[in-house]
């Protein structure tokens, strides 16, 4: 039952910027239906991540899971490099 209620706290997204050794912005898009005009809309959210057990790049997908806050800003990491 746990691993059911982790699943949908990851998510995915791709990096945006790479800031210092261990930190990565990871930009995560979802899409949400209007209430009044019931038409579809994109909306993002930007992740600051920590990158220590995996390396990566600008434009990466990666997938992304809640830990405890690292720092003032940071409180994901990457599970996992998609591409």
């Amino acid at each position: 039952m746990t691993d059911k209620k982790n699943e949908k706290k990851l998510k995915v997204g791709e990096v945006v910027s790479i800031s210092g050794e261990k930190t990565a912005k990871v930009r995560v898009e979802s899409t949400r239906v209007s209430r009044l005009y019931a038409k579809r809309y994109k909306t993002h959210k930007s992740f600051l991540v920590d990158t220590t057990e995996v390396k990566v790049e600008v434009g990466d997908k990666v997938e992304i899971k809640p830990t405890k806050p690292i720092s003032k800003m940071k409180k994901h990491k990457i599970n996992k490099k998609i591409s």
